[in-house]
């Protein structure tokens, strides 16, 4: 605010001006003076960027374009504080107008402003002021990518308010009327400006131009995602529908809009002629808009009463395929929805795939079922079929069968699995020792089988050589999940198992690429026959322990969690692969002799794949839609596509995620619990000793609580619970001791980053006037 304001009223803009420098000059020469300290400000920033890296596994790219596009905002930023000193005639009105006019250029982009009771007009303006913020452009570089646009925006803007800056000076030289109006022409030149540097800078977004500085790549297409492209078949076509009238749509999903469009043409261009793509706009209750719907593009209703289109048809001279509705929810998956509808275009017939399940019908293949969206996944990949639960097995072949969830079945089912195995065909086999999401079935309590008898899957994995954990569910300390109790407190659950990269096989595509798996009370397989080769995929640690399935039904995650005890043991094997030759168990339909490899994947864990340990809920206000809370879905597909024999959009579903942790902090509260486990386990069981005590002295005397108890039994206890009290102090106390060097390394941490910034400009302003008095000193001498 210094600037110019202060020698306008001093009187000393004329001695500044009658110096032999161009108004630009000195405009420049105080914008560069200022931005080198502003430069030095963020730069006093970096502890920061060493605690991140210290506290977990930071995406450094994701943080330099951060640093960088938060120097062109403070560039930018100063650029018109300079603007609004030129125009003002003191200090006061020049921090005044400068503090004025970034406030509204930020608040441009506060929550995508609408004004609804505006004009149509103005309205539609209102709905793209987003453009002329600095705030949505910094947000575009702090993601990662450095675009072309962002860059133009940061870089245009600042150059004309420094030009802006520059004709308010030289008006300065001017005696005539014009200039009186310098100072509202700087004003709203200002805000012209900026509008129209957003427009044309969003227009610069349709060329793709961008510099994608994230470690997984996340704005850049994948090599086998081009490789689609190019393989295409001449003809192909992607034709994007959209509504013409956006006035009533989401800002989320109008960028993901242009997202898409941008998407789709820089396929067109991958492909090299091969695929023709072109947006159709639509106005709703038109010839168009039901010529759209008949090709199966859906009309989305809004809260608001109005309905939009947002959907899209792949085809060419042989097939056609529509995405009735792209989500603006699914943006993160985008390239592999795209790459999907190209690679299924190139098939001649999509796999055929069944599946058998006891909590799915074979209705389900046309009405989804609410809590496993991962088959909706399955139908838009492959010719699915659902088979009956009871019936006496199929005669049609299939690529690849997949079992879920099914305990009991009929022997001529048994059979022609049995058969399909034989007979070289893919399968996979998802069993679980106790269903918390099928509560009829983790309530069955069947009897082991008789030696030679064949009445259920895990009798024919038996005869295979391949043992399963029926009875027993496996318990991880290493790997267990954080999980709320009904009061909101946490704790750690051991037989929910969150396993990560390090218990993933990294020599398998299917997981080579994962980060983070969830699987619910899982069992494991082992090999009976030393002969087989059951390859594991996803492993446990070795501190476990295996706990009998009926006590999960008997007892709350609490006390199992309490009473858990891990002990030194190999990893147990939750999914594996077998592709040797099977026996089978009916002389009738051996097919040793033709010598077929099979490919049997198998899984401990059923519970894995709905949407409560997969995903959460979410979305936009069209639908109800839901995210990704870990990698669950994308590897049953990528099961599914090796069993297929085809993994080219395993690659591209498997991208590193993005999501970073902080490790070390995970890494301190596992080794503090581990450190405190024994003692929280003692005092937190004779705590639920006492209170289960009292619990059944009250079933005894039929009365519900201690109030309804005679005086002199309802003293006692009270007495009795008194005593407890000391006990769930002990235990408070040893919680807060497994989260105390936590909280230690936050309040250092904390201390140190305030610290930090005021330490080292202290630090730079000695060492300058060190070298300013030693630059003085043979001037003076």
């Amino acid at each position: 605010m210094r600037a110019f304001g202060s020698k306008k009223v001093a009187s000393d803009m004329n001695l500044l001006l009658s110096y032999p420098f161009s108004p630009l000059e000195i405009v420049l020469g105080k914008w560069l003076s200022g931005l080198i300290v502003l430069g030095l400000m963020l730069a006093f920033t970096f502890p920061l960027v060493i605690t991140i890296g210290f506290l977990g596994d930071p995406d450094w790219g994701a943080v330099l374009s951060g640093y960088i596009g938060s120097f062109f905002t403070l560039a930018l930023m100063y650029a018109v504080a300079i603007l609004s000193s030129a125009i003002s005639k003191d200090e006061v009105s020049s921090f005044l107008l400068g503090s004025c006019s970034l406030f509204i250029l930020v608040f441009l982009d506060f929550n995508s402003l609408q004004f609804t009771s505006l004009p149509e007009f103005l309205e539609q303006i209102s709905r793209y002021t987003f453009l002329a913020s600095p705030v949505h452009w910094l947000d575009e570089c702090a993601t990662g990518k450095l675009s072309l646009s962002s860059l133009f925006y940061f870089i245009g803007l600042t150059s004309l308010c420094i030009c802006l800056a520059c004709l308010q000076l030289n008006g300065y030289r001017q005696t005539t009327k014009l200039t009186s109006f310098y100072p509202i022409g700087g004003v709203i030149g200002l805000f012209v400006c900026a509008g129209l540097t957003g427009l044309i800078a969003n227009s610069l977004d349709n060329f793709g131009l961008k510099l994608d500085l994230t470690d997984t790549q996340e704005y850049t297409f994948s090599p086998k995602t081009l490789e689609l492209a190019h393989n295409s078949s001449h003809g192909t076509n992607i034709e994007l529908y959209i509504s013409a009238d956006k006035s009533q749509i989401p800002l989320k999903i109008i960028k993901h809009m242009d997202r898409v469009e941008r998407a789709i043409k820089a396929l067109e261009v991958a492909s090299k002629g091969k695929i023709f793509a072109s947006v159709k706009r639509l106005q709703v209750d038109s010839r168009q808009a039901d010529e759209a719907e008949s090709r199966g593009i859906i009309r989305v209703p809004l809260s608001s009463g109005d309905e939009f289109y947002f959907g899209a048809v792949f085809s060419n001279k042989d097939r056609s395929l529509t995405s009735g509705y792209i989500d603006s929810a699914h943006a993160a998956s985008l390239e592999y929805d795209l790459a999907l509808q190209l690679s299924n275009l190139q098939r001649a017939q999509p796999p055929k795939v069944a599946l058998l399940s006891s909590v799915l019908k074979p209705s389900n293949v046309n009405l989804p079922h609410p809590g496993l969206s991962v088959i909706e996944d399955l139908k838009r990949q492959y010719d699915l079929s659902i088979l009956p639960y009871f019936a006496e097995g199929f005669e049609e072949e299939y690529d690849v069968l997949i079992i879920l969830d099914a305990p009991i079945i009929r022997q001529a089912m048994i059979k022609a699995i049995d058969k399909h195995i034989q007979l070289g065909k893919s399968a996979i086999i998802m069993l679980d020792p106790f269903q918390r999401m099928n509560e009829a079935n983790a309530r069955l309590d069947l009897e082991s089988s008789k030696n030679g008898e064949i009445n259920s899957i895990v009798d024919l994995l038996n005869f295979y050589g391949i043992e399963f954990s029926k009875d027993t569910v496996i318990g991880d300390f290493e790997n267990a999940t954080s999980v709320e109790t009904g009061n909101g407190r946490n704790f750690t659950y051991p037989y929910w198992l969150r396993l990560l990269k390090t218990n993933m096989a990294k020599d398998e595509p299917v997981s080579a690429n994962l980060n983070e798996l969830l699987f619910a009370e899982a069992g494991f397989f082992g090999v009976g026959n030393t002969s087989l080769n059951l390859k594991p995929i996803v492993t446990t640690s070795r501190q476990i322990s295996t706990t009998n399935r009926r006590l999960f039904g008997a007892k709350s995650t609490q006390e199992l969690a309490m009473q858990f005890t891990g002990q030194e043991q190999e990893p147990k094997i939750i999914v594996g692969r077998v592709n040797d030759g099977l026996p089978s168990p009916f002389a009738d339909q051996n097919f040793a002799l033709l010598d077929l490899q099979t490919s049997l994947v198998l899984v401990a864990d059923t519970d894995w794949l709905y949407d409560g340990f997969s995903k959460i809920a979410g979305g936009p206000e069209v639908s109800a839609t839901s995210r990704p809370i870990n990698d669950n879905h994308d590897f049953f597909l990528n099961l599914v596509e090796l069993s297929v024999g085809s993994q080219s959009l395993t690659e591209i579903r498997s991208r590193k995620s993005p999501v970073r942790a902080f490790t070390k902090i995970e890494d301190m509260l596992f080794e503090s619990r581990e450190k405190y486990q024994a003692k929280e386990v003692e005092f937190a069981s004779n705590i639920n000793s006492a209170e289960e005590n009292i619990r059944k002295f009250f079933e005894l005397a039929n009365v519900r609580s201690v109030n309804d108890l005679p005086e002199e039994v309802k003293a006692q206890v009270l007495k009795i619970r008194e005593m407890i009290y000391p006990l769930k102090n002990e235990l408070r106390k040893i919680r807060l001791q497994i989260r105390q060097e936590v909280h230690e390394l936050f309040q250092i941490i904390t201390l140190l980053n305030l610290l930090a910034g005021p330490v080292f400009s202290f630090i730079a302003l000695v060492i300058m006037r060190i070298s300013r008095r030693r630059t003085l000193r043979p001037q003076i001498g």
